[in-house]
């Protein structure tokens, strides 16, 4: 098999509203840079034959933006657009693209789309040899279920303000499973070229009274896995819709 991976800086250059909280007013600054990174499979040359993994450190894309984005690449790069995953991390201090509880960006959205083409591009550029596996393990300590059972027999969400002593139990449990699929050089085994990993959880450990952009905990995940192992780490979120941190 081939792969290659990039990344590239998709943070605002400028105050933008943010996706996910209610907010008074656009972003003060940068908590830490946002990426996309790209990991292009291919069992050939042919880049007809590949498929792209996109992560992003932005809360959500609309099923236009998404369709859009993977028919540029596929205009720049001829891989197929339905052979083309755009991941949004789900980050609640990133850029707003839909307009989720703030007003959209849609300035930041075409900049956002051009770039996608070209961290594509250069993934399927450095493609190369390599061997991958796959594996899981569990992560049990850093989310729970967000939906509660009241004693009165309603369903309370953990934002909302209610009595502790009032709750009976969560209506349901987290999925603590991380996948993780590593991608190595057939020439260098030794190091990393590309990591996929896999989790359930909202990205909102920097709330609502956070003005400053982030890929929250995962983006932090991405770059400390970066950071360990080399190569470029993608974070793929699953179905965080009642998991919270």
């Amino acid at each position: 098999m081939l792969a290659g991976a990039a990344k590239i800086d998709i943070t605002p250059s400028r105050s933008v509203w943010m996706e996910g909280m209610i907010r008074s007013h656009p972003s003060d600054g940068v908590h830490d840079p946002l990426f996309a990174r790209a990991l292009v499979l291919a069992n050939s040359e042919d880049r007809a034959e590949a498929f792209a993994i996109v992560s992003l450190n932005v809360c959500m894309l609309s099923t236009e933006q998404a369709s859009r984005g993977r028919a540029m690449v596929q205009g720049h790069t001829d891989i197929p657009a339905s052979q083309i995953m755009l991941a949004a991390s789900h980050t609640h201090s990133g850029p707003a693209l839909v307009g989720h509880l703030t007003d959209p960006e849609p300035e930041y959205v075409e900049e956002l789309l051009e770039k996608l083409p070209i961290v594509v591009d250069e993934a399927a550029a450095n493609i190369r040899p390599a061997a991958i596996g796959a594996g899981s393990g569990h992560e049990d300590t850093i989310s729970h279920y967000r939906r509660l059972l009241a004693d009165d027999g309603s369903v309370v969400m953990n934002w909302e303000l209610f009595p502790s002593e009032r709750i009976v139990k969560p209506l349901g449990e987290i999925d603590p499973e991380v996948g993780v699929l590593k991608v190595v050089p057939v020439d260098s085994p030794e190091s990393v070229l590309g990591v996929v990993f896999n989790h359930a959880g909202h990205p909102n450990v920097l709330s609502g009274d956070n003005y400053l952009l982030s890929g929250d905990y995962t983006g932090l995940a991405e770059r400390l896995v970066e950071e360990e192992f080399g190569g470029t780490a993608l974070f793929v979120n699953g179905a965080q819709g009642t998991m919270d941190i």
